[in-house]
Protein backbone atom coordinates (compact mmCIF):
# COMPACT_ATOMS: atom_id res chain seq x y z
CA UNK A 1 0.00 0.00 0.00
CA UNK A 2 2.74 2.50 0.47
CA UNK A 3 4.48 1.66 -2.46
CA UNK A 4 1.43 2.50 -4.33
CA UNK A 5 1.19 5.87 -2.58
CA UNK A 6 4.37 6.91 -3.44
CA UNK A 7 4.08 5.85 -7.45
CA UNK A 8 0.49 7.25 -7.51
CA UNK A 9 2.50 10.44 -6.47
CA UNK A 10 3.71 10.86 -9.96
CA UNK A 11 0.12 11.71 -10.95
CA UNK A 12 -0.87 14.00 -8.47
CA UNK A 13 -2.32 17.46 -9.52
CA UNK A 14 1.26 19.46 -8.97
CA UNK A 15 3.22 17.03 -10.10
CA UNK A 16 0.91 16.71 -13.37
CA UNK A 17 0.62 20.67 -13.10
CA UNK A 18 5.09 21.04 -13.16
CA UNK A 19 5.00 18.33 -15.97
CA UNK A 20 2.61 20.28 -17.79
CA UNK A 21 4.27 23.96 -17.37
CA UNK A 22 7.94 22.35 -18.89
CA UNK A 23 6.09 20.96 -22.00
CA UNK A 24 6.36 17.58 -20.82
CA UNK A 25 3.33 15.01 -21.19
CA UNK A 26 1.38 14.85 -18.49
CA UNK A 27 1.61 10.73 -18.17
CA UNK A 28 5.56 11.07 -18.56
CA UNK A 29 8.06 10.34 -15.78
CA UNK A 30 8.97 7.54 -13.71
CA UNK A 31 8.77 7.36 -9.88
CA UNK A 32 11.34 5.68 -8.12
CA UNK A 33 11.02 3.86 -4.72
CA UNK A 34 13.42 4.48 -2.01
CA UNK A 35 12.85 2.58 1.12
CA UNK A 36 14.66 3.18 4.63
CA UNK A 37 15.03 1.90 8.23
CA UNK A 38 13.68 4.33 10.67
CA UNK A 39 15.69 5.34 13.06
CA UNK A 40 14.64 4.84 16.60
CA UNK A 41 15.15 8.39 17.52
CA UNK A 42 15.63 9.83 20.76
CA UNK A 43 15.80 13.09 19.57
CA UNK A 44 16.49 14.88 16.37
CA UNK A 45 16.66 18.28 15.00
CA UNK A 46 18.45 20.31 12.58
CA UNK A 47 21.64 22.09 12.62
CA UNK A 48 23.18 25.54 10.74
CA UNK A 49 27.04 25.52 10.49
CA UNK A 50 27.04 28.90 10.47
CA UNK A 51 24.08 31.41 11.78
CA UNK A 52 22.11 32.43 9.13
CA UNK A 53 21.38 35.86 10.91
CA UNK A 54 25.30 36.78 11.72
CA UNK A 55 27.46 34.98 9.08
CA UNK A 56 30.07 36.36 10.75
CA UNK A 57 29.71 35.74 13.82
CA UNK A 58 31.72 32.15 14.43
CA UNK A 59 28.85 30.58 15.53
CA UNK A 60 26.58 27.29 14.38
CA UNK A 61 23.34 26.95 15.58
CA UNK A 62 21.78 23.83 16.54
CA UNK A 63 17.73 22.84 17.02
CA UNK A 64 16.79 19.90 18.91
CA UNK A 65 13.48 18.12 20.08
CA UNK A 66 12.83 14.84 21.62
CA UNK A 67 11.58 12.04 19.31
CA UNK A 68 11.57 12.21 15.40
CA UNK A 69 11.99 15.32 13.87
CA UNK A 70 8.98 15.76 11.73
CA UNK A 71 6.94 18.33 13.94
CA UNK A 72 10.34 20.46 14.12
CA UNK A 73 11.15 20.38 10.10
CA UNK A 74 7.59 21.01 9.69
CA UNK A 75 7.23 23.81 12.35
CA UNK A 76 4.69 22.58 13.98
CA UNK A 77 6.38 22.22 17.56
CA UNK A 78 8.48 23.92 19.95
CA UNK A 79 12.26 23.27 19.77
CA UNK A 80 15.36 23.66 22.14
CA UNK A 81 18.06 26.42 20.10
CA UNK A 82 21.51 26.00 20.72
CA UNK A 83 23.98 28.80 19.74
CA UNK A 84 27.51 27.04 19.68
CA UNK A 85 31.07 28.15 18.81
CA UNK A 86 32.21 26.70 15.45
CA UNK A 87 35.67 26.29 17.32
CA UNK A 88 36.73 23.45 19.18
CA UNK A 89 35.62 22.75 22.04
CA UNK A 90 32.57 23.91 20.67
CA UNK A 91 31.26 25.70 23.55
CA UNK A 92 27.86 26.89 24.18
CA UNK A 93 27.24 30.42 24.02
CA UNK A 94 23.39 30.82 24.42
CA UNK A 95 20.78 28.34 25.04
CA UNK A 96 16.47 28.42 24.88
CA UNK A 97 15.25 25.37 26.59
CA UNK A 98 11.83 25.29 24.89
CA UNK A 99 8.83 23.57 26.75
CA UNK A 100 8.01 20.28 25.57
CA UNK A 101 5.21 18.60 26.16
CA UNK A 102 4.74 16.39 23.60
CA UNK A 103 7.28 14.19 21.08
CA UNK A 104 6.45 12.55 17.75
CA UNK A 105 7.16 8.55 17.85
CA UNK A 106 7.07 5.64 15.27
CA UNK A 107 3.41 4.64 14.90
CA UNK A 108 4.09 1.15 15.49
CA UNK A 109 2.85 -0.03 11.89
CA UNK A 110 2.43 2.62 10.07
CA UNK A 111 3.00 6.64 9.96
CA UNK A 112 3.89 8.51 13.26
CA UNK A 113 2.13 10.10 16.26
CA UNK A 114 2.24 12.33 18.92
CA UNK A 115 2.27 11.54 22.87
CA UNK A 116 2.54 13.35 25.53
CA UNK A 117 5.27 13.87 28.07
CA UNK A 118 5.19 14.22 31.48
CA UNK A 119 5.45 17.31 33.26
CA UNK A 120 8.91 17.07 34.52
CA UNK A 121 10.30 16.56 31.29
CA UNK A 122 8.74 19.36 29.82
CA UNK A 123 11.61 21.74 29.99
CA UNK A 124 14.55 19.45 29.77
CA UNK A 125 16.60 19.90 27.38
CA UNK A 126 16.52 17.19 24.51
CA UNK A 127 19.94 16.98 24.19
CA UNK A 128 23.30 17.18 26.68
CA UNK A 129 26.09 19.78 26.35
CA UNK A 130 28.72 17.01 25.44
CA UNK A 131 26.24 16.11 22.72
CA UNK A 132 25.93 18.99 21.08
CA UNK A 133 29.99 19.34 20.94
CA UNK A 134 29.61 15.95 19.30
CA UNK A 135 26.77 17.19 16.85
CA UNK A 136 28.81 20.40 16.15
CA UNK A 137 31.71 18.57 15.47
CA UNK A 138 30.55 16.01 12.74
CA UNK A 139 28.41 19.29 11.46
CA UNK A 140 31.84 21.04 10.33
CA UNK A 141 33.00 18.01 8.68
CA UNK A 142 30.28 17.36 6.50
CA UNK A 143 30.51 21.16 5.66
CA UNK A 144 34.74 20.91 4.75
CA UNK A 145 33.05 17.56 2.71
CA UNK A 146 30.96 20.01 0.62
CA UNK A 147 32.89 22.99 0.61
CA UNK A 148 30.14 25.36 2.08
CA UNK A 149 27.68 26.28 4.66
CA UNK A 150 25.22 23.35 5.40
CA UNK A 151 21.64 22.59 6.84
CA UNK A 152 21.83 19.18 8.37
CA UNK A 153 18.96 17.12 9.88
CA UNK A 154 19.94 14.69 12.23
CA UNK A 155 18.73 12.13 14.65
CA UNK A 156 19.97 10.82 17.94
CA UNK A 157 19.24 7.21 19.20
CA UNK A 158 18.80 6.27 22.70
CA UNK A 159 22.58 4.56 23.03
CA UNK A 160 23.73 7.94 21.81
CA UNK A 161 24.38 6.58 18.28
CA UNK A 162 23.83 10.20 15.80
CA UNK A 163 22.48 9.62 12.12
CA UNK A 164 22.70 12.31 9.31
CA UNK A 165 19.45 12.19 7.73
CA UNK A 166 20.08 15.05 5.11
CA UNK A 167 22.22 17.38 4.32
CA UNK A 168 22.03 20.16 1.96
CA UNK A 169 23.41 23.72 1.27
CA UNK A 170 22.26 26.41 3.52
CA UNK A 171 22.05 29.57 1.40
CA UNK A 172 23.12 32.88 3.34
CA UNK A 173 22.41 36.64 2.59
CA UNK A 174 24.92 39.13 2.74
CA UNK A 175 24.83 40.46 6.70
CA UNK A 176 22.69 43.55 7.28
CA UNK A 177 24.87 45.73 8.93
CA UNK A 178 22.48 48.85 9.81
CA UNK A 179 24.44 52.14 11.41
CA UNK A 180 23.66 52.92 14.90
CA UNK A 181 22.21 56.44 14.80
CA UNK A 182 20.21 55.20 11.88
CA UNK A 183 18.64 52.59 14.91
CA UNK A 184 18.54 55.46 17.17
CA UNK A 185 16.51 57.93 15.04
CA UNK A 186 14.37 55.08 14.52
CA UNK A 187 13.67 53.72 17.81
CA UNK A 188 12.78 57.78 18.97
CA UNK A 189 9.98 57.99 16.05
CA UNK A 190 8.39 54.12 16.87
CA UNK A 191 7.38 52.13 19.76
CA UNK A 192 9.74 49.15 19.91
CA UNK A 193 6.93 45.79 20.06
CA UNK A 194 9.69 43.16 21.19
CA UNK A 195 13.16 43.16 22.48
CA UNK A 196 15.40 40.16 22.97
CA UNK A 197 12.89 37.77 22.69
CA UNK A 198 12.14 35.85 19.26
CA UNK A 199 14.21 34.64 16.35
CA UNK A 200 15.12 37.34 13.67
CA UNK A 201 15.08 36.23 10.39
CA UNK A 202 16.22 39.60 8.90
CA UNK A 203 18.64 41.64 10.82
CA UNK A 204 17.89 45.51 10.17
CA UNK A 205 15.28 47.84 10.69
CA UNK A 206 12.03 47.61 9.61
CA UNK A 207 8.27 49.09 9.78
CA UNK A 208 5.15 47.78 8.92
CA UNK A 209 1.93 46.50 9.72
CA UNK A 210 2.33 42.95 11.52
CA UNK A 211 1.23 40.32 9.85
CA UNK A 212 0.56 37.10 12.45
CA UNK A 213 0.37 33.74 11.12
CA UNK A 214 -2.21 31.22 13.07
CA UNK A 215 -2.18 28.22 13.42
CA UNK A 216 -3.93 27.59 10.01
CA UNK A 217 -0.42 28.91 8.82
CA UNK A 218 -2.76 30.80 6.04
CA UNK A 219 -0.79 34.19 4.92
CA UNK A 220 -3.50 35.34 2.73
CA UNK A 221 -3.66 39.21 2.97
CA UNK A 222 0.14 39.78 3.08
CA UNK A 223 1.44 42.35 1.31
CA UNK A 224 4.66 43.61 0.88
CA UNK A 225 6.38 45.80 3.37
CA UNK A 226 4.47 43.96 6.09
CA UNK A 227 6.10 41.93 8.67
CA UNK A 228 5.57 38.26 9.02
CA UNK A 229 5.11 36.65 12.99
CA UNK A 230 5.16 33.29 13.03
CA UNK A 231 4.95 31.30 16.38
CA UNK A 232 7.80 29.11 15.05
CA UNK A 233 10.94 30.09 13.51
CA UNK A 234 11.21 26.83 11.53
Amino acid sequence: DAWRKVVASLFSARAIEYRRQHGLSPYAGHMAVGCLLMVPAASSGVIYTIDPSAPRSGALIVSAARGLGVPVVEGRSAVDRFTLSRATPHRVLAGEIAEKREMCVAGGDAGTRMVALPPEQWNVPAVAAETLAMLASLALRIERHMRCPQDIEWALDDKGDVSVLQARPLHVGPEARPQTEEILSVRTRHSVLMHGRGEVACRGIGVGRVFLVGSDEKTEGFVPGDILVAQFAS
